[in-house]
């Protein structure tokens, strides 16, 4: 577990890319309920151009003032794959505040949780089942990254438990992750807005099986595609909620949902063998007026 930092920082990175409404029990990753008028590609266009030339001069001045920039954060991912061996289920949640301070260094202090467990089947049908489970928390402040955790595995070969403390020059823990896509979840920070909507349109506008609704101080983006063949079952669903702040071109909040369904089955000689895999993946983002982070105390760290 020397990687450790640099694992969960990937994994933040590589969930930050995606976004979804987490609602109800803390494992449920739900779609998004638009809401508003439908519009067309087009119109969506002109309102967020015209909110962005109406609100920019008040946005500028109100950027000026601003050194630091601050988010809530939830990121949740679930995950089943299933085939005619094994049965995995991974789930993976992110929770905790992030920020931009003057503008420039990425701090952060998030709760992680990790949750795998993997069924295994033999000719005889019999089952195996190990499961791993990886609970701590993660803080990046004055240029250093800090991971506590505790790694708990149960397999048939018995179990395994195992606390991690590690501390490590944040450039070194980012080894296996590019901070850019890490900063890309609360938005550039040469802008003054936290996050791009034309470059959001300019993904989807044209596009088929995609709806747009606006509802005032926040619009919707809605994308859904579904395939059926005699052996393959696949769908997908894109959502994006996004809220202004009042008066104002600058989000507030960002929620999305994306659900990755592929279904595929083919006869090996003797029996049909179906694969599943379903995949959802999500974060919220919520942009709030201040906080601030702290290093944690040293003691039991070791510098990796």
């Amino acid at each position: 577990m020397k990687k450790l930092i640099s694992l969960i920082i990937a994994l933040v990175c590589m969930l930050s890319l995606f976004a979804c409404e987490g609602g109800g029990s803390s494992k449920t990753i739900r779609e998004l309920t638009p809401s508003g008028e439908e519009v067309q590609a087009y119109d969506m266009s002109k309102a967020v151009a015209q909110r962005r030339a109406t609100y920019l001069e008040a946005d500028l001045a109100k950027a000026e003032e601003e050194n630091d920039r601050w988010f809530d954060i939830e990121i949740k991912m679930s995950m089943i794959v299933k085939d005619g061996e094994s049965e995995t289920e991974v789930f993976y949640k992110i929770d905790g505040k992030m920020g931009l301070v003057d503008m420039s260094e990425l701090v952060m202090d998030v709760d992680i949780l990790l949750e795998a467990e993997e069924v295994t089947y033999d000719e005889a049908s019999n089952k195996e089942t190990a499961t791993m489970e990886v609970k701590g928390t993660l803080i990046l402040v004055d240029g250093m990254a800090y991971v506590d955790a505790t790694a708990k595995e149960v397999s048939p070969d018995g179990e395994k438990e195992e606390h991690v403390k590690q501390m490590g020059e944040l450039e070194d823990a980012f080894e296996f992750a590019d901070i850019e896509e890490l900063l890309g979840v609360i938005g550039d920070p040469d802008s003054i807005y936290s996050l791009d909507i034309d470059q959001l349109l300019n993904m989807v506008v044209g596009g088929t099986n995609v709806k747009y609704y606006n509802d005032g101080d926040k619009i919707f983006i809605d994308y859904r595609d579904a395939l059926e063949t005699t052996n393959l079952k696949s769908e997908e669903v894109v959502q994006y909620e996004i809220e202004y702040k009042k008066d104002s071109a600058i989000v507030k909040s960002t929620k999305a949902y994306t659900r990755n369904y592929i279904e595929s089955s083919y006869h090996d000689g003797v029996q049909t063998v179906t694969s599943i895999m379903d995949m959802k993946l999500g974060v919220q983002v919520k942009q709030i007026s201040s906080a601030s982070i702290k290093a944690p105390d040293l003691e039991g760290y070791e510098r990796v």
